[in-house]
């Protein structure tokens, strides 16, 4: 096996696993499949695009392996070996019925089974990562505009290469904020994760259609390489609100009480400034 540095691996060069998606099963080692068959190549790939290190093994060709098997083997136990023990498995991944004949292939090796079917994509056992590259924390500038809340941000330190030469190489920028709408109940910064609702976010707090997209516990902006500064507006709770709704085929509207309640709300600086207020009944404290 070669040392040298290989297309995949410069292709995921200095990127990380992103705390923010909780991966799934990965444990790496084997996939047995036929070279010749879509199916299994498409399933190979699935597999490598959730960051699961694995060999693609078919049986029909077995001379080619002889001395593949035992320098991947060694690499994969070397590079689980900081796992706790019950994860230190190699692992055969196949979409084949027949497990036995599957892992006749590997001898006496110990392998944990993992037949890969429909019910793999599920989101509780095979689930890709997000990965990304460095993330550092910048000071954000709030204001408003048009009678919105809006915030801008540089974006320093860029972890590649920001030449204008490279305006047309697009990347996402995955942010998240800390404050700046503190005590403002009409407005959010942090949507909820619903892919289904990525225009209307992307319309909303962006202007064009296809330069957000929603990510767990953040947000994507799409921008070049030579960009070197963002802004998103606030979010309406109660725009968002209704699109949930529509979601199900369900139309809302405030009603005469939500009306006067949000007003209320409103004169009064917010929800905290509603303290006085007890429930049930309207009782003002002292």
């Amino acid at each position: 096996m070669s040392t040298d540095p290989s297309i995949t691996y410069l292709s995921r060069y200095d990127l990380e696993r992103h705390y923010g998606v909780q991966a799934g099963r990965d444990s790496p080692g084997f996939f047995v499949g036929d070279v010749s068959g879509l199916n299994d190549l498409v399933c190979y790939w699935n597999l490598r695009a959730a960051d699961i290190s694995l060999w693609f093994v078919d049986p029909a060709y077995r001379w080619r392996y002889t001395n593949i098997i035992p320098s991947w083997e060694k690499a994969i136990r070397n590079s689980v070996s900081h796992r706790h023990e019950s994860d230190r498995w190699i692992a055969l991944w196949t979409r084949r019925e027949n497990f036995e004949e599957a892992r006749q292939l590997f001898g006496e090796m110990q392998l944990a089974i993992c037949q890969v079917s429909v019910h793999s994509w599920n989101g509780g056992n095979v689930c890709p990562p997000m990965m990304s590259f460095d993330q550092l924390s910048v000071l954000g500038v709030f204001g408003h505009e048009r009678g919105r809340p809006k915030i801008s941000f540089a974006l320093s330190n860029k972890p590649f290469c920001s030449d204008t030469w490279f305006h047309t190489q697009h990347l996402v920028a995955s942010v998240s904020f800390i404050g700046g709408l503190y005590g403002d109940e009409q407005y959010t910064l942090k949507p909820p994760y619903l892919p289904e609702l990525n225009e209307f976010y992307a319309r909303t707090m962006h202007f064009h259609y296809n330069k957000l997209r929603i990510e767990s516990e953040r947000i994507g902006i799409v921008i070049d390489a030579a960009d070197t500064d963002a802004w998103l507006y606030a979010l309406p709770v109660a725009k968002l609100i209704d699109r949930i709704f529509d979601l199900a085929d369900y139309k809302v509207k405030l009603s005469n009480g939500g009306l006067i309640t949000r007003q209320l709300i409103s004169r009064l600086g917010g929800l905290q400034g509603a303290r006085i207020f007890k429930i049930p009944g309207v009782y003002v404290g002292c």
